[in-house]
C-alpha cells in the first residue's frame, strides 16, 4: 500500500511544480478542461501504480525466502495441534 501511495505522490508533487511528466500533462490538460486527457492520465497513474505494486510483491516473495519457510512450519504444525498430537 505504501508502495502505491510512493508513486501517487511522486505524480501529485509533479502537478504542482514540475514542468513535464505525467502529473504536469494531467495538471496541464485540467486547466485546458480537456477531460479526455486527463482520464487517460489518470487511468495510466492507477495502471504503473497497480502494475509498480504487483512487481514489487513478485520480489519480495521470491527474495523473502525466510517468511514463505516460517509460514510452511505454522500449516504443518497447526493441524497437528489442532488434533492433540
Amino acid at each position: 500500500m505504501a508502495r502505491t501511495a510512493t508513486k501517487v505522490g511522486v505524480v501529485v508533487s509533479e502537478m504542482l511544480v514540475a514542468s513535464q511528466g505525467i502529473g504536469y500533462l494531467i495538471s496541464f490538460y485540467r486547466q485546458s478542461l480537456d477531460s479526455p486527457h486527463i482520464y487517460a492520465g489518470i487511468l495510466l497513474v492507477l495502471l504503473l501504480a497497480v502494475g509498480f505494486d504487483g512487481i514489487v510483491q513478485v520480489l519480495e516473495r521470491r527474495s523473502a525466502v525466510w517468511r514463505q519457510a516460517s509460514h510452511r512450519e505454522a500449516e504443518i504444525t497447526a493441524p497437528a495441534a489442532a488434533r492433540g498430537v
